[in-house]
């Protein structure tokens, strides 16, 4: 994520969502408060593909970030159990886990 300032284009803060290489922001942040929600995605279902990558070990989150500073004030995971293989492919590959986005039923309540 980048901060810009509007006027100038100056750059005032950037920082990664998440330090997954697969994590996605699936939506606008909204800002509250002064507070920036930012839905984190790991869409890894595609990586399964590659009989080599093993499958789901990731979680999509929910990310507070201070608008002010780009720091991270909190995370929570969508789904709060962790991701666990739930068997073998054919391919041999583990495979299960959770690729959900960050939004639906499953979503846990939101911390202030």
């Amino acid at each position: 994520m980048y901060a810009v300032d509007a006027a100038s284009g100056e750059l005032i803060w950037k920082m990664r969502a998440d330090d997954q290489t697969v994590s996605r922001i699936t939506g606008a942040p909204q800002l509250y408060k002064g507070r920036l929600y930012v839905p984190v995605s790991m869409p890894e279902d595609g990586l399964a593909n590659n009989p080599k990558y093993e499958c789901c070990r990731l979680r999509s989150n929910v990310v507070a970030v201070d608008a002010e500073t780009g720091k991270q004030i909190w995370k929570t995971y969508t789904v709060s159990e962790e991701p666990k293989p739930q068997g073998k492919m054919q391919s041999a590959s583990n495979f299960g886990g959770h690729p959900e986005q960050a939004s639906g039923p499953r979503r846990p309540s939101i911390p202030n």
